[in-house]
């Protein structure tokens, strides 16, 4: 489990060339590409999951979130072109040259008979499995923290290898998915801070809901929630950076409810 300290902002397409310019002055470090795939399911409605008492809430369904790598090569093929300057070129919802069957086969299996095991079969894909908790309230804290509990599913095997078959056995199904691609910096006392763009997918098209802008995120994880030293120093590093870049990107503390993954709450993307 970890504590992810963060601040959030945002900022226009015209804005990136000299975001990143500064970024790469402040941090001393290049920006490092990324793109993941995450699909978030829900418990199955079809079970009869036992609740409790609203007053006595012990039991409470919430979403799981499963995270795997998407080969930046799959976005670009040409690797000169893969580098932060590749993200202007993603300002609308269709994804050139990308395709989404490629998310849909990480899921659920290749669709490809030709490459389909009908045997006892084997899935190698690793994915990141996290559960969170809602951030924590107070209208004094000056950053937001989450515990975040997580942990890696190197395979997966049976009839039907595929992830999404995998976690149906735990009473899991999908539902929403969205594609990240961004640059990270590598900020002083480790602080990290990311540039992005969203797309939701859903039904074999893509959304993108950062039309216009570029998601802001700057975080600290620190890995034990009782480490008092490390939260103050994570927290001290993420305002310091909040000051350096004030007027320029104000870097907010989000609105908790967004982080929600209870399945009550319906407005969270």
């Amino acid at each position: 489990m970890v504590l992810q300290l963060s601040l959030v902002s945002a900022i226009d397409d015209e804005s990136y060339d000299l975001c990143t310019s500064t970024l790469c002055n402040l941090s001393g470090n290049p920006p490092v590409l990324f793109s993941h795939f995450t699909a978030m399911l829900k418990p199955n409605p079809t079970f009869d999951i036992e609740q409790t008492n609203s007053k006595n809430q012990l039991i409470e369904q919430n979403r799981l979130k499963l995270c795997k790598e998407v080969p930046l090569d799959q976005l670009e093929p040409d690797g000169s072109k893969r580098d932060y300057e590749m993200l202007k070129n993603y300002q609308d919802d269709k994804l050139d040259g990308f395709n989404l069957q490629v998310v849909e086969d990480m899921l659920h299996g290749s669709t490809d008979l030709d490459r389909m095991d009908v045997d006892e079969a084997k899935s190698d894909d690793s994915w990141i499995l996290s559960i969170a908790d809602i951030p924590a309230a107070g209208s004094n804290r000056k950053v937001s923290t989450q515990s975040i509990t997580e942990n890696t599913i190197l395979s997966s095997g049976g009839s039907s290898p595929s992830i999404i078959a995998f976690l149906s056995e735990f009473g899991y199904v999908p539902d929403y998915q969205f594609l990240t691609l961004g640059v990270k910096f590598n900020m002083n006392h480790s602080v990290y801070l990311e540039l992005s763009k969203v797309w939701l997918i859903q039904g074999g098209e893509s959304k993108q809901i950062t039309k216009g802008g570029f998601l802001v995120k700057a975080f600290v994880n620190v890995t034990k929630g009782t480490d008092i030293k490390s939260i103050n120093h994570g927290t001290n590093a993420l305002l310091n950076l909040q000051k350096e870049l004030s007027g320029y990107i104000d870097l907010t503390i989000p609105d908790r409810k967004s982080m929600d993954s209870r399945l009550e709450n319906l407005s969270d993307i």
